[in-house]
């Protein structure tokens, strides 16, 4: 696997405190060097549609561990026009200044590819830099930890990847996998650069742009259940994908969910079906779907937003009721602000620390649309004529790609298809933009945007296949 790696952060070798908000790294990963504008006008140009971070912490140290102070890598995941869902790695090193005085050292940021994810009888990229873009690239990836309990470092990673034709793939990557430091170790992680899917099934129905997998946690019955007491069984990964007739298709993954507070005698996770079968369906016969999002905390609450502008939320009629994604849903809210696609939906997070478990408090509903524009909505509110708590008109002066919430903050990120990157305050909105980042040159269409666990660090993607990292501490 060819690629050429080009660094354009801090280009003088001295120790500075990364704070505040800032472009860390750019990465180009396409077969060929762009250009120095960002282009890559003489060559092939493979997009990225999509990227995440991953949920799950890289906390369990390699015993020859030879650097004490480097924090804990970052993984991260990115779709292709190529085809491919690819693995990188972000590591940076902590220097100690004596006592408890320590200061990061931006100039050590590394980025790296660790694994391609592949489907059963997909061939691997070619070693030569002839990468192409195909018609049937991914759009979408998703990713949960799978595990339900209070332990943050437990649960295998799971990704769920949306190809445009309608196939889903999803993977299982271990748990807090080892962080390897010596030459030995990385040459042997090298040789297994390849990971091939668990389950994969074509949804012929599908848009091919929108999916999603359900929250392991909503699995756990509500705590005023009158069912919470009686013995549970475990369920599978739920995915949700979007249908051309405006309806969400809802499939069983065949993968169990890692729910700790089922006793071991009752553990199946061993046991993994792959023969996904559809289980539920809701909202058919509306506008085309083009986006969904499911919420942190609230049981089998989702999102979607339609082609036309409107949005709807909806959540189980029976909250109590243990049917999960099988069961009859209600849609609950109907927003009609907007009047152009919305490409992207997110929950708010928690103002507080919850020790990196990807929790939520979710009571707002953040959308931006081809219009430009962001609306604010609180979900939990009764009144229909008070549900839209704040508007930012012109957020950005093209179409509004994607959206993320910081964890442990109140604020949320934006990226457009102006090459801009925006960092918000939902309580402070009216003040603008908390900061900007540009793209090189400001020309490439941000398609992705991602806050990593930790709330430390952000990614982006473009079409022209470049990866840029960011500093969001405050």
């Amino acid at each position: 696997l060819a690629y050429r790696y080009r660094y354009v952060g801090q280009q003088q070798q001295t120790t500075t405190a990364m704070s505040g908000y800032r472009t860390l790294h750019r990465e180009n990963t396409n077969p060929h060097p762009a250009d120095e504008d960002g282009s890559n006008s003489k060559k092939t140009v493979i997009p990225l549609w999509h990227t995440l971070f991953s949920p799950c912490a890289q906390s369990r140290p390699s015993h020859h561990r030879t650097a004490p102070s480097s924090s804990p890598p970052l993984r991260f995941l990115t779709a292709s026009a190529d085809g491919y869902v690819r693995a990188y790695e972000i590591s940076d090193k902590e220097i100690s200044r004596g006592g408890e005085d320590t200061m990061l050292d931006a100039s050590a940021l590394k980025l790296k590819m660790k694994h391609v994810l592949l489907g059963h009888n997909q061939p691997p990229p070619a070693s030569s830099p002839q990468s192409k873009v195909t018609d049937i690239g991914y759009s979408k990836i998703d990713i949960i930890r799978n595990y339900v309990g209070e332990d943050t470092k437990s649960g295998d990673e799971v990704v769920v990847a949306l190809r445009l034709d309608g196939l889903v793939r999803l993977w299982i990557r271990p748990q807090c996998p080892p962080y390897l430091t010596t030459e030995e170790e990385q040459q042997q992680e090298d040789e297994n650069l390849i990971q091939y899917s668990t389950v994969e099934f074509k949804v012929k129905e599908s848009t091919g742009t929108s999916i999603a997998i359900r929250p392991p946690s909503h699995s756990a019955l509500p705590p005023s259940s009158s069912n919470s007491s009686k013995k549970q069984r475990i369920q599978n990964l739920t995915v949700a994908i979007a249908n051309l007739n405006g309806s969400i298709s809802f499939y069983d993954s065949g993968i169990p969910v890692h729910n700790h507070h089922i006793p071991e005698s009752q553990d199946e996770r061993q046991q993994v079906e792959c023969e996904p079968k559809l289980i539920n369906s809701i909202g058919s016969g509306g506008v085309i779907i083009t986006s969904i999002v499911y919420h942190p905390s609230q049981h089998d609450t989702i999102a979607v937003g339609r082609k036309d502008g409107t949005i709807d939320v909806y959540a189980p009629s029976n909250y109590e009721s243990p049917g999960g994604a099988t069961a009859a849903y209600k849609r609950l809210h109907h927003f009609t602000n907007h009047f152009k696609p919305i490409r992207s939906l997110t929950f708010s997070s928690s103002s507080s620390s919850n020790g990196g478990n990807g929790s939520n408090d979710g009571a707002l509903l953040i959308t931006g649309s081809d219009d430009g524009h962001i609306f604010i909505y609180d979900i939990f509110s009764r009144s229909t004529s008070t549900t839209m708590v704040s508007s930012i008109p012109n957020a950005h002066t093209s179409w509004i790609l994607s959206t993320c919430s910081i964890p442990n903050s109140s604020r949320f990120v934006t990226c457009g298809a102006d090459g801009k990157i925006k960092v918000w305050d939902t309580s402070l909105v009216n003040a603008g933009a908390v900061h900007t980042f540009d793209t090189v040159g400001g020309k490439n269409m941000v398609w992705g945007v991602s806050a990593s666990y930790d709330s430390r660090k952000m990614i982006s993607c473009d079409d022209n296949g470049m990866i840029q990292v960011y500093s969001c501490e405050e």
